[in-house]
């Protein structure tokens, strides 16, 4: 039996034409959908015109809602996302609406709303395969359907048995979800405050039999177990978990979710990694110990909170000591370092004050020479400031050489024939304080291989 129209909204807070909206949303969701095994949404003008509207009501009275309650509003075209596609003769089986508030540009609106549970599971319904969005100030609304002749569950048999989310060896999963979701996901926690971004296993109902939940676990690189709780109000085979502490960033983790199928034991397990940054990344976990930095680099700061009760996200700071490039998201920013080489500053994070000092300049022109098919030479540029011992070389994450502070070259000898190789150096100075100063990038040896100009990066 075929169901006239399936409706699911939910509601997003987000901290803070048309047919280009439509294409650049539908070409961003696929890159989600297409690292799950789904089938790709199809960018609808007709949905994007909804979407549009949509998101100028919202605008025009600056409030946020899937609701449309005031006729007099110029935009004003249904009550529900339904009535707003009644309204422009569109003849639909299925559909679910996502909307967000506060983003700064379309990418970072979905990015949001996928790390909010409830929306990730629109954006992976089985069940439609169109889009449309439309954007206006800071509103976002993205309307998603499945259109006649086509229904629902035509969909959802193009579309694999079981998606999960990060998918199987993605390297590029958000670390993050600040409880800004309706309903929230860990009531327990503040509005605001960090945690994991939710695992998720969706079963596909037209190819699954009833589904049982058995356990679930969760674990770091180091093998060490995570606490983490399943989530409330989610429909039948859809399953999602999450932690009250944030994953880091740039980190592995496993797991395993084993369950029953027509009375079968089943697992899955996999990894997945969370996104890499741009500049290298220091952890700021205590209040107690000073952060060296070095004068003009470029570097991640990341003030891990202590629970997800912790919300504030004020910073204060010596603008003649350094500068915000972009902030990643509340606990996490690109910072440019400019102070005196022996200066010390303080940075207010919440209710927190942070101490660093700088030590050194940054090393520069990080680049390879002599390249053969068993041996590359690493060679930098560092002006010393009197406070550093030396330097330290890593090969792939492995310490492979500790370098005189008057040393600007070394040799890597016995390497491997067509194999890519990481390499990385770091500064310490006499209280044998490693400063992260980035990597060289990679490099693969082959006989007579020439390095071409920009074999490496820097990140400087």
């Amino acid at each position: 039996m075929y169901l006239k129209r399936s409706v699911f909204l939910t509601i997003l807070i987000s901290q803070s034409v048309f047919a280009s909206y439509t294409s650049k949303a539908t070409n961003y969701l696929n890159q989600f959908r297409q690292s799950t095994g789904m089938i790709d949404v199809i960018a609808d003008e007709d949905l994007g015109k909804a979407a549009q509207s949509h998101s100028d009501y919202m605008n025009e009275d600056n409030v946020f809602s899937h609701y449309e309650t005031n006729q007099n509003n110029s935009h004003y075209t249904g009550h529900s996302q339904g009535d707003r596609l009644d309204h422009i003769n569109y003849n639909f089986t299925a559909i679910n609406e996502n909307i967000s508030a506060g983003n700064s540009d379309l990418s970072s609106s979905m990015d949001s709303l996928f790390q909010a549970i409830y929306h990730r599971m629109n954006f992976l319904s089985f069940e439609v395969n169109r889009l449309g969005a439309g954007v206006s100030g800071k509103f976002f609304t993205y309307d998603m359907a499945t259109k006649r002749p086509e229904y629902y569950n035509d969909i959802q048999a193009k579309n694999p048995k079981i998606v999960i989310w990060p998918p199987k060896n993605y390297d590029n999963a958000q670390p993050a979800f600040f409880n800004n979701e309706s309903p929230a996901p860990l009531p327990e926690c503040s509005p605001g405050g960090s945690s994991s971004n939710p695992i998720s296993i969706q079963f596909n109902p037209s190819k699954s039999q009833t589904i049982t939940l058995k356990s679930f676990k969760l674990k770091d690189a180091q093998g060490n177990l995570i606490n983490s709780k399943q989530i409330d109000h989610l429909k039948e085979g859809q399953f999602a978990f999450i932690s009250k502490d944030r994953f880091d960033w740039g980190a592995k983790y496993s797991a395993v979710f084993n369950y029953s199928e027509g009375g079968e034991n089943k697992t899955i397990s996999w990894n997945f990694k969370t996104k890499t940054l741009k500049y290298p990344l220091i952890t700021l976990t205590s209040t107690d110990k000073t952060y060296y930095l070095a004068k003009n680099d470029n570097v991640t700061l990341y003030f891990k909170p202590e629970s997800c009760m912790q919300t504030s996200s004020k910073i204060s700071y010596d603008p003649s000591k350094i500068d915000i490039l972009k902030t990643i998201d509340k606990d996490t920013y690109y910072m440019k370092i400019k102070g005196n080489v022996g200066s010390n500053f303080e940075i207010n994070h919440g209710e927190k004050v942070y101490k660093f000092h700088i030590f050194t300049e940054e090393i520069k022109n990080l680049s390879f020479s002599n390249v053969s098919a068993n041996s590359v030479t690493l060679n930098w540029e560092h002006t010393s400031s009197g406070e550093e011992t030396g330097y330290k070389i890593f090969r792939d994450g492995e310490l492979i050489h500790t370098a005189d502070i008057n040393e600007r070259s070394y040799k890597d000898t016995n390497l491997a024939k067509n194999h890519t190789y990481k390499y990385t150096i770091k500064v310490t100075n006499d209280a044998q304080k490693e400063y992260p100063r980035g990597e060289f990038g990679n490099i693969e040896l082959t006989p007579n291989y020439v390095v071409p100009k920009d074999a490496y990066f820097i990140d400087i």
